[in-house]
C-alpha cells in the first residue's frame, strides 16, 4: 500500500513469553478505564480541543503522583499520561513520568510529542508499558515497525486523532492535517503489525459533550481484531455502558473525572456491566 511518501509492507511478528502472555490475558477482562493525567510543566491540566488558550490547571487535585495513586486506590490498573509540555514544544516531563512509573504498581501508557526513535526506546526500556505514537507513526513508519519488532505489539499504539465526523487524521500536536482517513490509517497500520490504537475526536476532546459514538462504533465493527481505545468528550456513565458492548479495548477518562461528572468507581462498574 502506498500513501503519500509512505510505502507499506506486510509485518506479522508475534512476541512470546510470560510478559506478553499476561498482557494478552489482561485484554480479555472487559473494557479498560484509563484515567488521564495530562502534564504541563509538572502540573495536571486539561485542554479543550488541544488548544493551549483554553488550558485549565487542576492543582487542587494534588501533585501528579498523588493523583495517580488516588486513581489506583479507586481501582485503576492502567494510567494514561500525556506529556503536554513535549507536545507543545515547551520542554518535557520525562523525568517526572519515569519517576511515577518506577513508583506505581500499575501499567503506564505515555503519549505526547514522542517523535524520535531514541525517546521512544528510552521510555520503553525504563518502565513505560506502552507508548503512543502519532506524528512519528505517519511520518516515519519504518521506525514504528522497528519498535514493534524489538519490543512487541502490545508496547506501541498509534494515535488516530481526527477532526470532523469521518474527517482526516491530524498530527503535529493536532496542527497539521494528513491525507489519511481513520479507516485508511487502520488498514495501513494493521499491515505493520499495530494492534493498539487511540481514537480521539479532536472536536470533542475536553468538551464533555459526549463521545463520537458513530465513529467509534464504525471503527469497532471493522476492527474486531484490533484494540481500540476511545477518547474525547465523554461526560456520562451510560456512555461507558454503551462502549462496553462495542467490543473495544478501553476508554480514556479525563475532564469528566476531574470535574466530578463521573466517578472512577461508577465508570469501572459500568465497564464491567455492573450497576452504576
Amino acid at each position: 500500500m502506498v500513501k503519500g511518501n509512505i510505502v507499506g509492507t506486510q509485518f506479522h511478528s508475534e512476541k512470546s513469553g510470560i510478559f506478553e502472555e499476561l498482557c494478552r490475558r489482561a485484554e480479555m477482562n472487559g473494557l479498560k478505564i484509563l484515567p488521564a493525567l495530562d502534564l504541563l510543566e509538572g502540573r495536571i491540566v486539561r485542554l479543550t480541543k488541544g488548544d493551549i488558550r483554553y488550558v485549565k490547571f487542576y492543582d487542587w487535585a494534588g501533585k501528579p503522583i498523588e493523583v495517580a495513586e488516588r486513581w489506583i486506590r479507586e481501582g485503576a490498573d492502567i494510567l494514561h499520561i500525556v506529556d503536554m509540555s513535549r507536545t507543545l514544544g515547551l520542554g518535557d516531563n520525562q523525568d517526572l513520568i519515569l519517576d511515577m512509573a518506577r513508583g506505581l504498581s500499575v501499567q503506564i501508557q505515555v503519549g505526547g510529542g514522542i517523535r524520535d526513535q531514541r525517546t521512544a526506546e528510552y521510555l520503553l526500556r525504563r518502565g513505560i508499558h506502552r507508548i503512543i505514537l502519532g506524528t512519528m507513526a505517519f511520518e516515519r513508519p519504518r521506525i514504528l515497525r522497528r519498535l514493534i519488532d524489538d519490543f512487541g505489539d502490545d508496547r506501541v499504539a498509534v494515535a488516530l486523532d481526527y477532526q470532523g465526523r469521518g474527517g482526516k487524521v491530524m498530527v503535529r500536536g493536532w496542527k497539521k492535517h494528513t491525507d489519511w482517513s481513520v479507516s485508511e490509517a487502520l488498514s495501513f497500520f494493521k499491515d505493520f503489525g499495530v494492534r493498539f490504537y487511540l481514537l480521539t475526536s479532536i472536536d470533542r476532546d475536553g468538551t464533555m459533550k459526549g463521545l463520537d459514538k458513530e465513529t467509534i462504533s464504525r471503527v469497532a465493527s471493522a476492527s474486531r481484531e484490533m484494540n481500540i481505545i476511545a477518547s474525547g468528550g465523554i461526560s456520562e456513565v451510560r456512555e461507558i455502558s454503551v462502549l462496553s458492548k462495542m467490543g473495544i479495548y478501553g476508554v480514556i477518562l479525563g475532564k469528566a473525572l476531574y470535574e466530578d461528572k463521573i466517578s472512577l468507581k461508577a465508570a469501572l462498574a459500568a465497564a464491567g456491566g455492573g450497576e452504576n
